[in-house]
């Protein structure tokens, strides 16, 4: 990969630890301009790339931390000192939200090469405009992802509010923006509902009016509804019922809320507001985990390797057979985006032939270890073929049970044992 010109690498570092002064030097002396930022001085700062070091404060602000990199263009890496790198939570970020992580003490070679490989992530996802993430949340051959792609011609044909339930990182926004950017009329702007537009209607309509006054037309988007107060969710209550009235014409804005929990268990435990549980009621669709996906895994994550070697202009790789046991055995608690990033890592920071499972992120097994018994092997050769040949024969089961040699019955047992009818 091309390294990126000296002259551009600015480097921010967030509230830098102590130990930081020895890596600061070190990027210093490889022609890194690094600055240090405070946490909430962020958003008002420009730069190539980030390091942030988890072992103070800020690794009890990670919610506060995701909501800064869901909106950032540049990518983040950690710095973690063994004791902090034994923090679950602490952990679960960094797999889920972070281009890469570090451990003290830094080897400076590889946090190099991190950084100047996350620059170049960050800029080809710019000028590209091509989110892996977002083409992969109907992307799959399961029962549940075939449901959800019947269902989003009609999520496009109404402007009716629309409820989006699902666990964190299954890709709530991803939809969100895909059914925006996907609607027939052109699709305007799409604006994150959050404290900085919540102060009051007039707040709100001067944020929606601001982004595009010549075609007042989008989404709203909130993407955690028990995050909000009552008082937060009155004024969207109060914005659906007086979007007609106001003077510029805001009626083709639709309002898109996106929680993890119910919104019958919202109401029941007083979290959710009447009124707009009234207005989102009437639209929902759910978002499955990876789990429920787990026939799908394999695929996606070879979508996804495609597509980051495709950006980074690398030679693609094909997962080895620890990997792909790995990538299969493995419970993915923070869902598609944690396969995304994992997968990304891999692709930016793999130098070997095939992506290995120690590239995921994950221990190999022991040489000689077998990767499961022999029922095992055969689940994961079944749901192989049945990937490969649903890939190509997703419209004809005919013809696919054909290429695999076995009846259609026998066919759509095996689809149905895999979950993936």
């Amino acid at each position: 990969m091309e390294a990126v010109s000296i002259a551009t690498r600015q480097l921010l570092i967030i509230e830098p630890c102590p130990a930081c002064s020895r890596i600061v030097a070190s990027l210093q002396a490889r022609g890194w301009q690094v600055r240090p930022v405070a946490g909430a001085a962020f958003t008002r700062q420009a730069g190539d790339a980030v390091l942030i070091c988890l072992d103070g404060p800020l690794r009890h602000e990670l919610p506060s931390l995701r909501a800064l990199i869901t909106h950032s263009e540049i990518e983040w890496i950690a710095v973690l000192s063994e004791a902090t790198a034994a923090e679950y939570s602490v952990m679960r970020f960094a797999v889920d939200w972070l281009f890469d992580y570090h451990c003290l003490p830094v080897n400076d070679d590889s946090l190099h090469l991190a950084l100047e490989r996350a620059v170049a992530v960050a800029r080809l996802r710019v000028s590209t405009k091509v989110n892996p993430l977002a083409e992969s949340v109907a992307l799959g051959n399961c029962r549940v992802i075939r449901e959800l792609r019947k269902a989003l011609p009609a999520l496009l044909e109404t402007e009716a509010s629309l409820f989006i339930q699902g666990e964190p990182g299954t890709g709530k926004e991803m939809l969100a923006r895909k059914l925006h950017q996907s609607a027939g009329h052109a699709p305007g702007s799409f604006v994150v509902f959050d404290d900085l537009i919540a102060a009051d209607t007039g707040t709100l309509q001067a944020a929606l009016a601001g982004e595009n006054p010549e075609h007042p037309r989008g989404t709203l988007f909130v993407a955690s509804l028990p995050t909000l107060d009552q008082t937060q969710q009155a004024l969207l209550v109060e914005f659906l019922r007086e979007v007609q009235a106001w003077d510029v014409p805001h009626g083709h804005w639709r309002l898109v809320v996106a929680s993890d929990e119910n919104l019958a268990v919202l109401l029941s435990e007083g979290r959710l507001h009447e009124a707009l549980y009234q207005h989102l009621v009437g639209v929902q669709v759910r978002l499955p985990t990876l789990y429920e996906r787990s026939a799908d895994i394999l695929l996606l994550a070879e979508h996804f390797a495609r597509r980051y070697a495709s950006d980074l202009a690398v030679r693609p790789r094909r997962f080895s057979d620890q990997a792909i046991s790995a990538l299969q055995q493995h419970d993915w608690p923070g869902n598609l985006r944690e396969l995304s990033n994992r997968v990304r890592r891999a692709v930016a920071l793999g130098e070997g032939v095939q992506i290995e499972a120690s590239d995921l992120g994950f221990d190999p097994p022991h040489i000689g270890e077998a990767l499961g018994t022999l029922a095992d092997y055969i689940l994961q050769a079944e749901r192989q073929a049945l990937n490969d040949v649903l890939r190509c024969y997703s419209k004809n089961m005919s013809q696919a049970a054909r290429v695999l040699g076995i009846s259609r019955p026998t066919f759509y047992r095996l689809l149905h044992k895999h979950r993936m009818r």
